[in-house]
């Protein structure tokens, strides 16, 4: 009876003692992505190269521009996307909102997205222009997946964040999977720092966006164009998203009530119904 006991103790010894010895071996080439340092882009102290992009959604749409030509040593905020998915496309869009309200400085921004197949990406992003940013260019860099040579993107990386002063990288982002809770404060707080102010919080850089979300689907559901089905399924989608935000909410509320009131819309029932019902709704939180 005493033998098994003794090679049970015997074996969970060895075991031990490998473990002990593979701990204190070297980390192989398998080492996880998040232990690594990750670069993509111009680091900190590097001139920015130039830049040309067809610009598919903003000023000078259709046309391809070197968007730096206008910086002129002016802050540079510039985001290069290697992605086009729901998280990485929000993130870069709570971003470029806060940007695009900054009062002080003067400053270019813009975001680039790389590709293998920009016929293809440019429909995608026309299809999507009601929800990408209002003020700041979208465009396409024509260079093939890896983008700009010059600019040593990292393909596996799905958003590269520049922030530059007088043509020199003043702080670098390679984002993998980036985040809005995890990375937008930090990336925006160096975006003040070199056009003046505090950094901000995530109540603040939040805010604006869910607001902004709010506006963008009852314009969709007042368009014309816009089906019973499709006013439905935005109505569910809209109920959803400010269940758990207060701001949006108060948003809401008041939109619909300003609407609703206008008498513009009349014509689109189904969508006014559902504003009216609003207004209604989300008095109470307007008020508190």
């Amino acid at each position: 009876m005493c033998k098994p006991r003794s090679t049970v103790i015997l074996n969970l010894f060895c075991w031990s003692a490998l473990t002990l010895v593979a701990m204190s071996l070297p980390v192989s080439g398998q080492e996880k992505i998040e232990d690594q340092k990750v670069f993509s882009g111009p680091q900190p102290g590097e001139k920015l190269p130039p830049l040309k992009a067809r610009i598919i959604i903003g000023q000078n749409a259709g046309k391809e521009v070197d968007i730096l030509s206008a910086a002129d040593g002016k802050p540079v905020f510039l985001i290069f996307m290697n992605a086009f998915g729901e998280l990485v496309n929000e993130t870069m869009r709570v971003m470029t909102l806060y940007a695009e309200r900054q009062e002080k400085g003067d400053f270019v921004t813009a975001v680039v997205w790389v590709t293998s197949d920009p016929s293809e990406l440019e429909a995608k992003l026309k299809r999507a222009k009601p929800h990408m940013p209002k003020k700041t260019p979208v465009g396409i860099s024509l260079a093939g997946p890896e983008g700009p040579g010059a600019y040593g993107l990292n393909r596996h990386v799905q958003m590269t964040v520049l922030v530059a002063k007088e043509n020199v990288v003043t702080a670098n982002f390679a984002l993998v999977q980036p985040s809005i809770q995890a990375d937008s404060v930090a990336v925006l707080s160096e975006l003040v720092k070199v056009i003046g102010g505090q950094p901000p919080t995530l109540a603040e850089v939040i805010t604006p966006r869910n607001r902004q979300i709010v506006a963008t689907r009852i314009e969709l559901m007042l368009n014309k164009s816009a089906s019973d089905d499709r006013v439905r399924q935005l109505a569910a989608v809209m109920e959803r998203f400010v269940r758990s935000r207060r701001d949006a909410k108060i948003k809401l509320g008041q939109m619909s009530k300003e609407i609703v009131e206008g008498g513009q819309f009349d014509d689109r029932a189904l969508a006014i119904g559902y504003l009216r019902k609003w207004a209604k709704e989300y008095e109470e939180d307007a008020d508190r």
